[in-house]
């Protein structure tokens, strides 16, 4: 069947709709298994556009199948202050909620001061993703661009399309965007907008 809707659409890659892509060897228990080893803290570092969201999405999923409650704050540019309920919640120390933050760099100075205090052996866990490592955190993950990553992302979502591309072409593009994917995508949107004209 025809794809009726631009595949490159926000809603066609957001964080949840696509599966992380890792390295050989490594899957989201993995991620897991280390987080539990560093106590349950740690975060996943990365450039723009790499793949952060949608790997904590997915740790996200894992986690809720694993019997634990989760509670999930988004930080950017619009929005760099943790929600009321996230803070109340990190204070009450739930030892079956496994807390989320993405978007760390977003923060204050002082709000990353702060949470440097909070307890986290009382809860079940603290991930977070940040453009740079944030001193005396874990790295659980780091995400790196890589052409052959976004060639396969680009394959499968216009696989149910009519749009034709060449390898040579998205190579391009990931070349030109720096390697974020996010950057590549709204590209892809107006190539394929005009080849529907």
């Amino acid at each position: 069947m025809e794809f009726r809707t631009n595949p490159f659409s926000t809603c066609n890659w957001q964080a949840g709709t696509i599966e992380y892509i890792f390295d050989t060897g490594v899957d989201i228990k993995k991620i897991y298994e280390k987080l539990l080893k560093s106590g349950g803290i740690g975060q996943i570092i990365g450039q723009h556009g790499t793949g952060k969201s949608a790997l904590l999405e997915s740790l996200k999923n894992f986690l809720i199948k694993n019997g634990l409650n989760v509670n999930k704050n988004v930080l950017n540019s619009s929005q760099k202050k943790l929600s009321h309920d996230f803070v109340l919640s990190l204070r009450k120390r739930d030892t079956n909620t496994f807390y989320i933050l993405d978007g760390y760099e977003q923060l204050t100075l002082l709000s990353k001061l702060k949470l440097r205090f909070v307890r986290y052996k009382n809860t079940a866990g603290f991930i977070f993703t940040s453009h740079r490592p944030a001193p005396f955190i874990p790295v659980i993950y780091r995400t790196i661009a890589k052409p052959e990553v976004f060639q396969n992302l680009v394959r499968n979502m216009i696989k149910n399309t009519n749009f034709y591309i060449t390898d040579k072409k998205i190579n391009q593009i990931f070349q030109e965007t720096e390697g974020n994917f996010r950057n590549g995508f709204f590209k892809l949107y107006d190539l394929f907008e005009e080849s529907e004209n």
